[in-house]
Formats: structure tokens, C-alpha cells, sequence
């Protein structure tokens, strides 16, 4: 059976507000599109003036079927320490500049999508620095979390789990852009770390670092997977419902 995924991307004065991603069937296209609207028109972040919703099919051979990253909580007081754990994470999967990695982190806001760094240089990658690469294309195998109302833990859990499937890719890091939400996380190898008071409450601040270690002339072929291979990812119910 043919797939769809939908895809909504909202602004205000051109300023992201809102994103959200779904791979469903035909049936359940109305009704998710209705509640991304609705999500775009209530955000925290301020009800958008522009929202785009596109949908395409997506022929079953096409989907990836990728296992969810095992979710550890850590136990972070302040953004300091969160600075301190993604030196320490990072610097064990083998990433080489930290230092420029945590500085980005903390210093570029307002991207479309996410920075793409590489893992020795600390370079940004990215074809447009403005936009960013936006990971896209995924759900979870079994998903019956609504899109109208963010369920941030879900949400990012399979992002990530999509982000860290891409071929030489080794980290990623990310911090909400939501002003009321501080919690954010560090993804590498087969782990997703839920690292709390990332930033303080209420900041604007919001960002997002995939971690390339590879060729550069390969560079292109993964970030056409992040943004085009459809992937749906396997959750366990009571492994995540552990960790809500």
C-alpha cells in the first residue's frame, strides 16, 4: 500500500514557528493536515502567517525501516553542565572539535533546518548556511501521537533515530527553540541522551548539529538521505513510555 508522507513548515515575518512530519496512509492525510494547521496557528513561539503543507507518495520498497536509539536520561542542573556533557559524549564517539561544536550550539539560532559540522574541523558543511539541512521523511513504524499538540520527547527521539541511520553521521545535538521548553538532547551511535536544563527558561536560543565524519565529496549523498530516503523507525512502546 502506498504511503504519504506530510510535511508542515510554518513562519511568522519570516521566522520559523513550527515543523512537523508524518508517514500515513492516504485516510489519514484530512485530518493530520487540519491538526498541523491548527499547531502552526498556536504555537508558543506565536501564530504563523505562512504555512506550507506539502504531500507526496512515497512507494512502500522506497521505506527504510530503522531500529529507535535507546533513550538514557541525564542528570543536568544548567546549561554549564549541559556544555560540559557535550564535550564529554561528543569526545567519546571520536568527535575532534568540541570546543567549535558546543561554541555553535550556543551561538547560532533561527535556522530553517541543521547545521552539518564536520567531526575533525569543525567546518560547517552545509550548502546554504541560511537554511541549513532539514532532516525529513520519517515516523515511527506504529505512531498514534497526534500532530496538532508536540510531544517533544517522541518527536525528537525519531528524528534522531533517522539522524544517526545516515551514513557518516556520528552525532547530533540539539536544542528546542520552543522558549518554554529547556530540555534538549545528544544523540551517537545507538543512544539518545536527554539532557534537561540545556538552556535557561524562556530563551529564544534554538538549534540543531548533525556531526559528519567521512569523505567530503560524500557529503551531498548524505544529506539527500537526511532530507528524501523515507524512514519509518522502531519504537518499543514500553521502552518509551519508560522514559516519557
Amino acid at each position: 500500500m502506498t504511503v504519504y508522507s506530510i510535511r508542515m513548515r510554518s513562519s511568522q515575518n519570516g521566522h520559523h514557528i513550527s515543523g512537523a512530519e508524518r508517514l500515513v496512509a492516504a485516510t489519514d492525510l484530512e485530518e493530520l493536515a487540519a491538526r498541523m494547521t491548527n499547531r502552526a496557528l498556536t504555537h508558543s513561539k506565536g501564530c504563523a502567517d505562512d504555512i506550507v503543507i506539502s504531500i507526496n507518495a512515497v512507494a512502500p520498497a522506497d521505506v527504510c525501516r530503522v531500529p529507535a536509539l535507546a533513550p538514557v536520561q541525564t542528570n543536568c542542573q544548567s546549561p554549564d553542565h549541559a556544555r560540559e556533557l557535550m564535550h564529554q559524549i561528543l569526545s567519546e564517539c571520536g568527535v575532534q572539535c568540541t570546543d567549535a561544536i558546543v561554541a555553535a550550539m550556543y551561538s547560532v539560532t533561527g535556522l530553517r533546518g541543521a547545521m552539518l559540522i564536520d567531526a575533525k574541523t569543525g567546518q560547517r558543511l552545509e550548502p546554504d548556511l541560511q537554511r541549513g539541512v532539514r532532516a525529513s521523511a520519517f515516523d515511527a513504524e506504529i505512531n498514534s501521537v497526534s500532530a496538532e499538540n508536540k510531544d517533544h520527547f517522541h518527536e525528537a527521539l525519531i528524528l534522531a533515530s533517522k539522524v544517526q541511520s545516515a551514513p557518516h553521521i556520528i552525532a547530533e545535538v540539539c536544542i528546542s527553540d520552543d522558549v518554554d521548553y529547556t530540555k534538549g538532547y545528544i544523540a551517537t551511535n545507538d543512544t539518545f541522551y536527554r539532557v534537561p536544563n540545556i538552556k535557561d527558561m524562556h530563551s529564544p536560543l534554538g538549534t540543531r548539529a548533525f556531526i559528519y565524519d567521512g569523505p567530503l565529496d560524500e557529503v551531498s549523498a548524505t544529506i539527500d538521505y537526511l532530507e528524501n530516503t523515507p524512514c519509518l523507525i522502531q519504537l518499543d512502546p514500553n521502552k518509551f513510555e519508560a522514559h516519557r
